[in-house]
């Protein structure tokens, strides 16, 4: 991330094109869901997806994410 804590375009791609390396579509079309990005990045660092959540709607996937790692999903 950049001193602005935002991510530029370029980071984006990088970033999604290694959790497409990563993680292979489940669906027939080759897309991904927002929320199955959301959660890769979750799972791989939690930390920085808080800070990348902090005060947009990022934040609404934090309680969910939360529960199905306790089991109670």
């Amino acid at each position: 991330m950049n001193g602005n804590d935002e991510m530029s375009t370029r980071q984006i791609s990088r970033r999604l094109e290694r959790i497409e390396e990563r993680v292979p579509p489940k669906r027939r079309d080759g897309m991904f869901t927002f929320e199955e990005l959301c959660r890769d990045i979750w799972r791989s660092n939690k930390k920085a997806f808080r800070k990348m959540a902090a005060g947009n709607m990022l934040s609404y996937f934090i309680p969910q994410f939360e529960r199905e790692d306790d089991g109670s999903i």
